[in-house]
């Protein structure tokens, strides 16, 4: 995944040649194959508004900003497993929780002191500080079933571009 998220274009406009070949790669997807694609959106969002619904907090896996100064690589959040992020945040959180509101909590317990271990991670606390206090949704990662399904989510206006990123063995593989 490292070198879609090197070329994160998140929060950036569409461009129609692109998303025409996406689409193009998206037909030879069979009805019923699953794949998890890297969705960029062609404006940053509120999470709120984004185009996709989530059920499960599990399954909210956002880029927070466009690429950040050092790596490159745009923030990321994941609650975690059950939609937890009790591992990262003071306080029991699980369930269908905002993202935004975690990462804003997450970032709003570092301090100065956390900048050099922030740095070995080629992470920079004013940048994450920005992304926070933007709160808003640059991309995201989602598990989509079936060609029809890709073709409809690279359709709509919102989303700049999926790259498939995974296939998801089915029960039969």
């Amino acid at each position: 995944m490292t070198p879609y998220l090197e070329n994160f274009k998140g929060g950036t406009p569409v461009r129609p040649e692109e998303k025409d070949q996406a689409v193009q790669r998206a037909k030879s997807l069979t009805a019923d194959q699953r794949v998890v694609v890297l969705v960029e959106l062609s404006s940053p969002m509120s999470e709120e508004s984004l185009p996709v619904h989530f059920d499960n907090g599990e399954w909210k896996r956002f880029f927070l900003s466009g690429d950040q100064p050092g790596s490159g690589k745009p923030a990321y959040w994941w609650p975690g497993l059950g939609g937890c992020s009790s591992l990262a945040i003071r306080a029991q959180n699980c369930g269908p929780r905002s993202v935004v509101a975690d990462f804003r909590q997450w970032v709003g317990q570092l301090t100065e002191k956390d900048g050099n271990n922030l740095k070995n991670l080629e992470l920079n606390l004013r940048k994450l500080r920005m992304a926070a206090m933007g709160g808003k949704v640059y991309g995201f990662i989602h598990t989509v079933t079936g060609r029809d399904k890709l073709i409809e989510l690279l359709e709509m206006k919102e989303i700049r571009m999926a790259y498939i990123i995974e296939n998801v063995p089915g029960l039969s593989d």
